[in-house]
């Protein structure tokens, strides 16, 4: 006996009817009163039955032949996807672990080099305090006995002992003034780039990071699906929505559709190096290597022309370069100078002039017309403008409109006019080498050892100071030359007194902005347009040289002998860089 089927819009009523026209089983009150199919056409179930029993023993049929075996072949087919899938799964797990192993083994490897090089430079460095410590302790023993011997005898030494305690005491006293500076070494840098600090790195070298569980399953089942089809006879193709909808849809696709960095940075790691600062903490930078270009030479100075990634480069030589080509172009200018560059700067109208040390006066690059061949050309170093070498301190372009001023030098422990204190003073002469203005800094503004000044087109001048045996600063002037600040601030509390800077230069951007070099943890200041630091970038490589140009590129030199050529980005400091590699 038959079980009865009861209504799907009447639960308690049992369905009497069949809808020819909804092609649904209908009650009673389907059928009656308020019911929805009451104009309908339909017939009884036993109508219904008697003309559909031939038709569903056909059915049966067809699904006997056909239906049930492809069915069962579906359900052998998922049992042997979800065991390829699995074990795929097994290798992957495999493979990450011993991918993972790799790495550690990799990472354990560079600790190992690092902190042996860490010691190594330790090992040198302490060799060179115990060598500075043992030899003045040997002058402080000295002296000390010398000079209690002399205070005992007083009056009653022999004239032959006086001349042998003069002797001594000159020999422990007259020695040269560098041997009494105390080493400054700065500690090797170690540092990682924060990107890999962070598991999303890592997430994108294993490559699956955006591939949801589902996702894979299906595209797996549907791989393995499509190979069934082809080496089978007897597959029927089912009808699926879900196949459907996924028809397009492969691992590969899936795993390779994700955006990566191409130019991630690994150059800089960006990070306020100062308690209680408010540097901002930058997680990435970006950049592009456009350019690279072998020097191998040191570079002491760089000194951008008007036109963009245009420069000359100054080291034992000088040399000028140009970015705006193709392929970088390298030229020789001077290929030997009769000197050390103390200093170098831009003129507006004349070009590069150079400060070298035991020279009485300024050298302009000239170029010359050889004699015995009119059509090559020689450049040499012609003196321009008075300044001895013991005063000249930094040679600065001028970015001011005014027409008279041509260049500017600034000099230290220069006798100021009309009195007997020697100070810091700043020059500005005019393309004809004649002075037309003069600026004494005051005594009370900290001026001590300088060794870069920059000029704003307001007339803000930004003097900075690294003397040997203290940590550096800058000090900001208006055009008057009066104080406006120091950066770091003298009374910045939040600056730990373990923290030591040894300033390269520092540099006007076109908005007022500072940018300044520093050489310890390989740093990079910003500072806005008040003074207020705004981040602190850090590299990888030592910093030897410094310049900003007037397109708001700063051009760097490392000890490695890289240049690289960078922009902010944006207000809040941040870079794209083009890298000449040396």
């Amino acid at each position: 006996m038959s079980t009865p089927q009861t209504c799907f819009q009447h639960s308690s009523e049992e369905i009497r009817f069949f809808c020819e026209e909804c092609h649904v089983f209908v009650c009673d009150d389907c059928v009656s009163g308020q019911g929805k199919h009451i104009r309908c056409k339909k017939i009884k179930l036993r109508e219904y039955g008697n003309k559909n029993k031939n038709c569903l023993i056909g059915s049966v049929e067809e699904i006997t032949s056909k239906k049930l075996p492809h069915i069962k072949r579906t359900l052998e087919l998922a049992k042997n996807v979800k065991g390829s899938f699995n074990k795929s799964m097994d290798e992957n797990i495999a493979d990450v672990r011993s991918k993972t192993q790799m790495i550690k083994t990799i990472i354990d490897e560079l600790q190992k080099e690092n902190i042996r090089a860490l010691e190594e430079s330790r090992l040198k460095g302490n060799m060179k305090f115990d060598e500075f410590i043992n030899y003045h302790q040997k002058r402080y023993s000295e002296l000390t006995h010398i000079t209690e011997e002399i205070q005992q005898q007083k009056s009653d030494i022999l004239p032959s002992d006086v001349v042998k305690y003069d002797f001594e005491l000159k020999k422990n006293l007259n020695i040269e003034h560098d041997s009494e500076t105390i080493p400054k070494l700065e500690p090797s840098c170690f540092e990682i780039a924060q990107q890999y600090l962070e598991k999303e790195f890592y997430q994108d070298i294993f490559l699956c990071k955006h591939i949801p569980e589902n996702e894979k399953t299906e595209s797996c089942a549907h791989e393995m699906e499509k190979e069934e089809r082809s080496s089978s006879p007897y597959y029927l193709e089912p009808v699926s929505h879900a196949k459907e909808t996924n028809s397009d849809f492969t691992v590969n696709e899936k795993i390779t559709a994700k955006n990566f960095e191409e130019n991630s940075s690994d150059i800089y790691v960006s990070k306020s190096t100062v308690t209680g600062a408010s540097a901002s903490y930058n997680k990435e930078l970006s950049y592009t290597i456009i350019k690279k270009f072998e020097c191998k030479k040191s570079i002491t100075f760089i000194v951008p022309k008007t036109n963009v990634y245009e420069a000359w480069v100054i080291g034992m030589d000088i040399s000028e370069i140009n970015l705006k080509q193709q392929e970088p172009k390298f030229t020789t200018l001077v290929p030997h100078i009769d000197g050390e560059p103390i200093t170098a700067g831009k003129c507006k109208k004349h070009g590069l002039l150079i400060g070298l040390r035991n020279k009485k006066s300024t050298k302009l690059l000239q170029e010359m017309t050889g004699t015995q061949r009119r059509t090559s050309v020689m450049n040499k170093l012609v003196s321009h403008i008075p300044a001895n070498y013991q005063n000249l301190s930094a040679i600065c372009t001028v970015s001011t409109q005014e027409k008279n001023k041509d260049i500017a030098l600034l000099l230290r422990d220069y006798q100021l006019p009309g009195s007997k204190e020697k100070g810091a003073v700043i020059q500005w002469f005019s393309d004809k080498k004649s002075k037309t203005n003069e600026l004494n800094i005051s005594n009370n503004i900290e001026i001590e050892n300088p060794v870069y000044m920059d000029e704003y087109t307001n007339g803000n001048i930004c003097i900075t100071c690294a003397p040997d045996d203290k940590s550096s600063w800058i000090q900001l002037l208006d055009k008057q030359g009066n104080h406006k600040m120091r950066y770091p601030p003298k009374n910045e509390k939040s600056f730990a007194d373990n923290i030591v800077y040894s300033f390269i230069g520092a540099g006007f951007l076109r908005d007022g902005r500072i940018t300044i070099l520093d050489r310890v943890s390989f740093r990079q200041h910003l500072l806005d347009d008040s003074g207020k630091l705004i981040k602190i970038d850090q590299y990888q490589n030592q910093p030897s040289s410094f310049a900003v140009d007037i397109h708001d590129n700063i051009w760097i030199g490392f000890d490695d002998g890289t240049v690289q050529v960078m922009e902010y980005k944006d207000a809040d400091g941040w870079y794209e860089d083009v890298e000449i590699k040396g």
